[in-house]
């Protein structure tokens, strides 16, 4: 992997956690477990939406498919700073979900992008 003084990256990551407030504590913990079961880490590796949390799931067929050196996207986090998401995060990530969105659905990438930056920079 090139680098120059340092392979550093900026790495942000999504949690999930259960509330101390939380009315329904008992199911919240039955969905955090299946979110981190081998099965839903095997389909966000199958997805390519994420890098998944698990060695086995990194390891996967699925996973390596289409990434000419796939350890380069886990092993980020060796090399990662984190950063605090921006404020308008929310705003961003949906803008930037309903665009990719419409990339899949046969949209010009030119196009989707151009409207989602118009939402982001409408919210701000």
């Amino acid at each position: 992997m090139p680098s120059n003084k340092s392979n550093t990256n900026v790495f942000g990551a999504a949690g999930f956690a259960i509330y101390k407030g939380s009315k329904n504590q008992d199911l919240s913990w039955e969905l955090l477990k299946a979110l981190a079961s081998q099965e839903t880490q095997a389909a966000w590796a199958k997805s390519g939406t994420s890098n998944p949390t698990t060695l086995t799931a990194e390891n996967s067929a699925d996973f390596k498919a289409n990434k000419p050196h796939p350890a380069l996207f886990y092993n980020q986090i060796d090399h990662a700073k984190p950063t605090a998401a921006p404020t308008f995060y929310a705003t961003l990530d949906t803008a930037f979900q309903r665009a990719m969105s419409s990339v899949w659905g046969g949209a010009s990438a030119a196009s989707a992008l151009k409207t989602a930056n118009n939402e982001i920079n409408s919210q701000k």
